[in-house]
């Protein structure tokens, strides 16, 4: 597996087959038990991961979170019938499902990397690795504390430093989305902020290694 597949995991083969065909023409790997998962974890690093049972979502997403790799900071999504219902502890956001292929797979590219890392990468080849680099780990580092501000439902603090930071550092749509958190707040905003952070988070994790094991 490498660091551009999509991972699916779940026990209902239907809905396997079906998020499989609706993401046609992208790479997908699929664990049917999740007592797979760690081992294939191990392997790669996923760009998304996709939780497909209602019932287990909250524990395999909790039991992802918790491992020591990288891959406890890629964007979880879980399949659910109706986007407003509950976000799973550990998952970042609904994937309406069953829907239209369509809908499936504009969902879940909103989710896939956005290649921030490479501007970054551009700034430390200008700049020197040695000044930019720790900059880059610190905002991960700011966005994993504002995202678990947000998961706590408090508000996520120093949202305009981290939209200033991040715009630095060439992470645009962070910079965008946390800049409107702090001057405009509300659900919308949270949902986006939360979207691009994640994004970040994993890229920089991921770094420029892209096919190292967790």
């Amino acid at each position: 597996m490498t660091s551009s597949a999509i991972l699916l995991i779940g026990d209902d083969a239907s809905a396997l087959d079906a998020l499989t065909r609706a993401l046609m023409g992208r790479q997908v790997m699929v664990i049917n038990e999740f007592a797979c998962a760690p081992a294939m974890l191990e392997q790669a690093v996923p760009s998304l991961i996709i939780l497909t049972d209602a019932p287990q979502q909250a524990a395999w997403a909790q039991a992802i979170r918790s491992g020591a790799g990288r891959c406890a900071a890629m964007p979880i999504l879980a399949c659910a019938a109706t986007g407003h219902a509950a976000v799973p502890a550990g998952c970042d956001a609904i994937l309406p499902f069953p829907a239209s292929p369509a809908s499936i797979d504009s969902h879940v590219a909103a989710w896939l990397p956005q290649d921030d890392m490479a501007r970054a990468r551009a700034l430390a080849e200008r700049f020197g690795a040695a000044q930019i680099m720790p900059m880059v780990d610190r905002l991960r580092g700011e966005l994993e504390t504002a995202l678990a501000s947000l998961d706590r439902g408090e508000d996520a603090g120093h949202a305009h430093r981290i939209a200033g930071v991040a715009g630095t550092l060439g992470f645009a749509a962070v910079s965008e989305s946390w800049l409107i958190l702090s001057e405009q707040g509300g659900k919308d905003a949270q949902k986006e902020a939360r979207r691009t952070a994640r994004i970040a988070i994993a890229e920089i994790s991921r770094g420029t290694e892209t096919n190292d094991a967790c």
